[in-house]
This record gives structure tokens, C-alpha cells and sequence, in this order.
């Protein structure tokens, strides 16, 4: 896992579009599940920005799958899914913040000792307590702060914090640029 501080040259510019984008939400199509309070529309300089300082990172020549922006504040309905791992979406996660906290990503394990489920009783395990807050175990975080970003292994179980989110809508709630990603040798 990395974490970047100051992580956009230009953060202020795109602060100010980021938080005026449209928030309505969007369905999933890998998973099926309505995400809300979702924009999809990522500036393109942007994406570039983020698939550039990731393939320096990595070592490695970075595809995105998946970017959006995610929007979680007092109208938000709770994620689908708060503990969570984005497999299915691609090997990495990557995500920028747009404010300081509270809060940030939680990585977290199962109360059964496990972190990542790999069994059939560990996946209906995760399936029955995705939200039940009190059977995961924070085990690290990266504390949300203007112009951080993270990037690391789509594997790892993890929730957005605080759950809730906060704030009232786009102009002062929890926003955080999502990517998902492969990569390929160079």
C-alpha cells in the first residue's frame, strides 16, 4: 500500500469541479447493485494524473477499469456494502480524497480471524455481516485528508469511514475519487 500526501499539483481546480458534478448514482454493472450518490463523469486530465503516478509506483503500465467520484453525506443511502473488498472491479484500488476527515478507509478483518474470505463458509460469513459493524476489526487506516491518496492491492477488505459519511450534500459532505485497475508489464 501507498499513501500520498499533496498528491495533485492543482488540487483547488479540481476540488471546485469535483464537488459541482451531479451526484445522482449509478448501477454497478460488474455486481448489478445500485451505488448511490455516485458521479462517473472523472475529468479526463485527471484519470491521467492518477494512471501516471500509480504506473511510477507500481513499476508497471496501469489500465483503468472503473473511476467515479463517491459522494457519501447525510441524504446518502448507507453503501451496499461496508465491509468490503473490489476484487471483482480490478487488482488495485486507488482513492483521493477531496476533504480533511473524520474518518478515511478502515483495512479491516473478520472477527474469525480471517481477512480476506477464501472459503465458501468465510464468503456467506462476509455475505451476513458486510454491515454489521462490530464483527470487523480495524486493523490499519488511512486517515482521509485534502489531496491524499491510497493505492493498494483490490484483495484487501476495507470500509469508508465514517460509515455514514458526513456533511449535507456535494459542497461540504465525503468525497473520494475511486479508480480501479489493472496492470500490464511495460
Amino acid at each position: 500500500m501507498k499513501v500520498w500526501d499533496s498528491f495533485l499539483p492543482n488540487f483547488e481546480k479540481f476540488e471546485a469541479e469535483v464537488r459541482a458534478l451531479d451526484y445522482t448514482g449509478t448501477v454497478n454493472p460488474v455486481d448489478n447493485v445500485m451505488y448511490p450518490d455516485i458521479s462517473a463523469e472523472v475529468n479526463p486530465l485527471l484519470l491521467e494524473y492518477i494512471t501516471a503516478r500509480c504506473s511510477k509506483y507500481l513499476g508497471k503500465k496501469v489500465v483503468p477499469k472503473t473511476a467515479f467520484h463517491r459522494l457519501t453525506c447525510a441524504s446518502t443511502d448507507t453503501a451496499p456494502h461496508q465491509a468490503h473488498n473490489d476484487e471483482d472491479m480490478g487488482q488495485y484500488t486507488f482513492l483521493l480524497y477531496w476533504q480533511d476527515g473524520p474518518g478515511g478507509t478502515a483495512l479491516v478483518e473478520h472477527a474469525g480471524g480471517w481477512k480476506y474470505p477464501q472459503t465458501d463458509a468465510e464468503v456467506k460469513t462476509w455475505e451476513r455481516d458486510t454491515n454489521v459493524y462490530e464483527s470487523w476489526i480495524e486493523y490499519d487506516r488511512v486517515e482521509m485528508a485534502a489531496n491524499r491518496a491510497t493505492v493498494f492491492d483490490s484483495r484487501i477488505m476495507h470500509r469508508a469511514e465514517p460509515v455514514q459519511g458526513f456533511g449535507e450534500c456535494s459542497a461540504d459532505g465525503r468525497i473520494a475519487t475511486i479508480v480501479f485497475f489493472d496492470t500490464q508489464e511495460i
